[in-house]
């Protein structure tokens, strides 16, 4: 349901009087811009992600339905439902999603101690997911056997321990690649400033390999330590201890708060978040200001900003969300 303000009347329907006092919710946990799009959804929302004006997002257990993914766009504020819904018949999860276009990349698991996973696909075109993968009995103490990220331009990739593949906005595999370790994270840039469009694999211990767009190494390295990392135009960027560091022959240093964690960068801007208040780092200028309070989940593309507050859903176009680092 869309959030919308209307004029006041006479009679006052019980309908306006809520999406009132949601309005003025989102005012003070957010901060409302020009702009703003809101649309309330029928679960909590876990994690979101961007590319355009689609913003796609995975869904906790609901009151009527299992975890679950959607696809929004916010451009024609239209929702489309990723799979029928399902009321949840075990204990499980979901992780993700990663968006290309308009195509969402997630996983699920569902049992106990021992936990069978899933990774899913599906489009607004072609709603019913695709199952990808599964991962059957994994000891639910051993980390997540299932990585999804954002994989460059015209890529998105997912990885399943070792195995990473690389998938075409028309689902189709691109390209198929062993790691030498389990992955830890999947990101994307341009090979260590080599110039190439790749994806960018990351292993649990710092090392990071570069996959051109044909599935071929391009470049190797390690990141000395650094526990989080995203690619904006050209520059590996991570968070190494309580520092952002721009790699780089000469790399830029910018301090960051104890417990600061890295969600997302775009061109100039580094994304951070401390606890529910997510900030920005203008790298060119080193300006850091508050962009969003009250959210722990965040996506950026280049046209805007996604965020999620409970159950709903929100998006802010590009320039006023990076306003306060003007």
């Amino acid at each position: 349901m869309l959030v919308v303000m209307r004029a006041s009347r006479p009679r006052v329907r019980r309908a306006g009087l809520a999406a009132a006092v949601v309005a003025l919710a989102l005012a003070a946990t957010s901060g409302a811009a020009p702009g703003d799009v809101t649309t309330l959804r029928n679960a909590p929302i876990l994690g979101v992600a961007a590319a355009g004006s689609f913003v796609g997002s995975t869904l906790d257990q609901g009151a009527v339905e299992c975890w679950h993914a959607e696809l929004w766009n916010a451009a024609a504020n239209k929702a489309t439902h990723l799979g029928k819904k399902v009321a949840c018949v075990a204990s499980g999860g979901i992780r993700g999603p990663a968006l290309l276009g308009n195509r969402a990349l997630w996983a699920t698991n569902i049992g106990g101690n021992l936990r069978d996973w899933t990774v899913w696909t599906a489009t607004t075109t072609s709603p019913t997911p695709k199952a990808l993968a599964t991962i059957n009995a994994v000891d639910a103490a051993d980390p997540d056997p299932v990585v999804i990220g954002a994989a460059g331009v015209g890529i998105v990739a997912y990885a399943v321990g070792k195995a990473v593949t690389g998938l075409r906005a028309n689902g189709s595999t691109a390209w198929k690649w062993t790691a030498p370790a389990a992955v830890s994270q999947i990101g994307s840039g341009d090979a260590f400033g080599q110039g190439i469009e790749v994806t960018e694999v990351f292993t649990a211990d710092g090392a990071a390999t570069a996959i051109d767009g044909a599935g071929t190494v391009a470049v190797k390295g390690n990141q000395g330590g650094a526990t989080a990392f995203c690619i904006s135009a050209g520059q590996l960027i991570g968070i190494k201890g309580a520092t952002l560091v721009l790699a780089g022959n000469t790399p830029k240093l910018f301090p960051l708060p104890a417990n600061a964690r890295l969600v997302g960068c775009l061109s100039d801007v580094a994304l951070y978040r401390v606890g529910a208040t997510v900030r920005g780092i203008r790298l060119s200028t080193g300006k850091d200001a508050v962009l969003l309070k009250g959210t722990k989940v965040v996506a950026i593309s280049p046209q805007g900003l996604a965020w999620a507050t409970k159950s709903t859903l929100h998006w802010r176009p590009l320039a006023a969300a990076l306003k306060p680092l003007s």
